[in-house]
């Protein structure tokens, strides 16, 4: 053999500890213990190859000794020496997992002849195992080097995280987007490598909005961000390029900046001229009808423009410095304001506004729009005599804020449509004016504010609006 192997020989008989002076012992390295708490400690410590065993220990069995050891190392091969009047049953024996079972009295070429033999059946485990081993980790490293491939060819950044906040893998995206060399970063703790105050915030889950993380990297490309925790392997934040949709947002703004300028222009002469028409002498009915058309029209085109202009600032969050501010008296004022044309409508306002609900984080323009427009559709879309009823509450961490009517409500088939832009229900006359982008509106707020909106109605039974938004905590 070209590897001197490891016998270990536990045996308390003189007899069989006298095998170790036959010339065949000079083969192996070879170990003597007399018993079973020597036996461990000798196979703990050097590793046998082979273990031969006496069945008959001072302080134990030699069947339960080999069963320890092949328990502790299941690739140890044990030999066991019984009396020749030992009681043992071959079942008993195998069932133990010993390789072979030799009778005394011993000649010293049948031992050997054993040993040679268990070696070989051990050299044959191994043998297996390593190709086994070779054969599963081989298909392993297949797919970590497909993965890696994989994640270095898409286009988005990864960043993995170990739960102990060191870095696990920075793909070639990320490092790009913030600037980072070609350098080993693995098992560096992300804050020595990381500077990026949006970015560390991503990392340890303190954004303020968790659903829009935006993030400029310094090759002033942006990105947004998501945050996913793995269990047994920590955070992964991934990183989509959305450089050409802040690039379209741009473009969409000044398009509808330059329209709406080039709109009001023409407009306002439309409008003025008309108003000279009537001081340039009299106009009769008929005349006097058109001028009204004319001048209902040029108002209806002018409320849209401002709308859409609305829209656009507000989805483009140009106002997004919030500040503490209270929703009830942004709806205490509103109601004030828009008395007059409640009473005109016919309708009953019955309000339930809580004076010491907390405060949100919040921009007033924004909520006093989103007010004005639910209470003034529920003006709209409600007949006269009808009741309006505006509600705010506190519940758990968030603020409740409700407005419901007793209008014509809104058919099941067209709810899921009404905060889309332009949109207006089929159950609307024509006589009703309005741009359909009120409600556009409203939501874009709501999300803005990291709230949510949803509708209740039923047809002819009214409808109810509620916005839940979150309020300021310690």
């Amino acid at each position: 053999m070209s590897e001197r192997a490891t016998i270990l020989l536990v045996t308390s008989d003189p007899a069989v500890e006298k095998l170790l002076d036959s010339p065949e012992a000079a083969s192996y390295k070879t170990e003597v213990a007399n018993d079973t708490a020597k036996g461990l400690a000798s196979a703990a410590k050097l590793k046998p190859s082979v273990a031969l065993i006496s069945e008959q220990l001072p302080d134990g069995s030699g069947l339960a000794l080999a069963g320890k050891l092949g328990a502790q190392n299941p690739l140890l091969q044990t030999i066991l020496i019984s009396p020749a009047d030992s009681v043992l049953s071959v079942r008993q024996v195998l069932s133990t997992g010993i390789s072979d079972w030799l009778r005394q009295p011993l000649q010293p070429d049948a031992i050997w002849q054993a040993v040679e033999l268990t070696l070989k059946k051990r050299q044959q485990q191994q043998s297996w195992i390593k190709k086994e081993t070779k054969r599963t980790t081989g298909s392993l490293q297949k797919r970590v080097d497909e993965l890696d491939t994989i994640l270095t060819q898409i286009q988005d950044g990864v960043i993995v995280i170990s739960e102990e906040g060191t870095l696990m893998m920075v793909n070639h995206i990320a490092r790009r987007a913030f600037g980072l060399a070609d350098e080993d970063l693995i098992d560096k703790p992300y804050q020595e490598v990381f500077e990026q105050r949006d970015l560390l915030m991503a990392i340890r889950g303190e954004s303020p909005d968790p659903s829009r993380i935006e993030i400029e990297a310094e090759d002033k490309t942006f990105y947004r961000a998501t945050r996913r925790e793995m269990e047994g392997i920590g955070v992964v934040i991934s990183l989509h390029d959305i450089s050409y949709l802040k690039e379209l947002n741009r473009m969409k703004t000044e398009f509808v900046n330059t329209v709406s300028h080039d709109l009001r222009s023409p407009l306002t002469s439309i409008l003025g001229y008309v108003e000279l028409i009537r001081r340039a002498g009299e106009v009769n009915r008929q005349q006097a009808e058109y001028i009204t058309v004319i001048q209902d029209s040029v108002h209806q085109i002018t409320k849209l423009i401002n709308e859409v202009l609305d829209l656009g600032k507000i989805e483009s969050r140009v106002d997004k410095e919030f500040t503490q501010i209270s929703l009830t008296e942004i709806a205490k004022d509103v109601l004030v304001n828009m008395k007059p044309m409640i009473q005109e409508s016919g309708n009953n306002l019955v309000t339930e506004l809580d004076k010491d609900l907390p405060l949100i984080m919040g921009d007033e323009v924004q909520l006093r729009q989103m007010v004005e427009n639910l209470v003034g559709n529920a003006v709209k879309y409600t007949p006269a005599g009808g009741v309006i009823e505006v509600k705010a509450a506190r519940e758990n961490e968030l603020l409740i804020f409700q407005i419901k009517d007793s209008g014509r409500g809104i058919p099941l088939e067209e709810q899921k449509r009404v905060f889309e832009p332009f949109y207006r229900g089929q159950n609307v006359s024509e006589d009703t004016q309005g741009t359909g982008l009120g409600l556009a509106i409203t939501k874009t707020v709501v999300d803005n504010h990291r709230g949510r909106i949803w509708l209740d109605s039923n047809l002819n039974q009214g409808s109810t609006f509620t916005i839940m938004l979150p309020i300021i905590t310690e």
